[in-house]
């Protein structure tokens, strides 16, 4: 015979009847919401505010200079730009013939400037400060001397005069100063060189601009890799320059950093690293030619490079 719950765990007969009833009205209330909404049409959804704000907050797109620079002009108001940093996308800038006075904001940025920069420009403009000469341009703390060396031949503004007192007191016609038959190209500035046949005010800036970067030149055959600078115009000048090696600013390859080598044209950063790289592995180098077993430093890139090394 089947032993009975425990009285605790039993439910009357009037209990159960109860719990029947319960569970009927529960069904009957489920049915009838459910037919009460069968007709009915969810909402549509409007998601057109929440993509808007998606849109606002994504990712700027990459864009060229020349997309959104070339097309403002001087009326339109001036750009809005995100702070550039090392990797701006105008940190190589884009060079371009241009007076420093009153120049716009968005063309310092365009040269190269950060906007942060630029704006230090416009503050110094805005304290009545000018600039007069090309060389003004240098003065500001925020143009670095690397900066200003690419910049220098596009600026539309005379050079700065000397302040010889003594060398201006003398009649114009009695010191005007006698130009050498034949002119040394690593001493010379662009007055000079804008005596030779075929080299205007344009050509020898950008002579002295590159004799810079270069540290100098051994021979007048470099000309030709200056900007624009062809095979006829170097023939017009034959035998009207010359170089003095004692000029040329020499670079240790015992002891400069990979970044200090990149800054020479004749450096590329692959070289560059290569040498340093050599030389954390074998040591100091013990005379200039063994710098060829660096990787892709052949006999022809040391032929260029020879003159500007040292140890």
């Amino acid at each position: 015979m089947p032993r009975l719950p425990h009285p605790l765990f039993r439910f009357t007969r009037a209990e159960q009847r109860g719990l029947a009833v319960l569970g009927l009205l529960v069904m009957l209330l489920s049915g009838a919401h459910f037919w009460a909404s069968a007709g009915k049409e969810l909402p549509e959804r409007n998601y057109a505010a929440f993509d808007q704000l998606l849109a606002a907050n994504a990712a700027p797109e990459k864009f060229s200079q020349t997309d959104t620079l070339a097309t403002t002009t001087e009326n339109e108001p001036e750009p809005i730009y995100q702070l550039a940093g090392e990797h701006s996308i105008y940190s190589r800038g884009e060079k371009f013939y241009f007076d420093p006075n009153q120049l716009p904001e968005y063309k310092w940025v365009k040269l190269g400037l950060t906007p942060a920069q630029a704006r230090s420009v416009k503050k110094f403009e805005a304290s009545g400060g000018k600039f007069r000469y090309r060389q003004d341009v240098k003065k500001l703390f925020v143009i670095s001397p690397e900066f200003y060396t690419e910049i220098e031949p596009y600026i539309a503004l005379p050079d700065e005069p000397s302040n010889n007192a003594a060398v201006a007191a003398i009649p114009a016609a009695s010191h005007k100063p006698r130009l050498p038959e034949v002119i040394e190209l690593n001493a010379a500035d662009t007055s000079a060189l804008m005596h030779l046949e075929g080299i205007g005010p344009v050509f020898a800036r950008r002579i002295v601009a590159y004799r810079q970067r270069l540290g100098g030149f051994y021979s007048p055959a470099q000309l030709t890799e200056v900007f624009g600078f062809d095979e006829e115009r170097l023939e017009m000048i034959d035998g009207k320059v010359k170089t003095d090696s004692t000029y040329i600013r020499k670079i240790n390859v015992n002891t400069a950093s990979a970044a200090e080598l990149k800054k020479h044209p004749y450096f590329t950063p692959v070289v560059a690293n290569a040498v340093v790289n050599y030389r954390n592995a074998h040591g100091p180098f013990r005379n200039l030619p063994e710098v060829m077993r660096c990787q892709l430093f052949g006999p022809d890139l040391y032929r260029k490079l020879a003159p500007y090394l040292t140890l």
